[in-house]
């Protein structure tokens, strides 16, 4: 859909070697001054 979703960045960071809990992506996704697409 264009949009990354928390499950999105948790595979990203685990196709790099690092793990992240719930809370982080949370964490940054609140951080988003919006929806994340592959744009901003």
């Amino acid at each position: 859909d264009g949009f990354i979703s928390g499950d999105d960045l948790k595979d990203m960071f685990a196709s790099l070697g690092k793990v992240v809990t719930d809370a982080e992506v949370d964490a940054m996704i609140r951080e988003a001054p919006g929806d994340i697409n592959f744009t901003m």
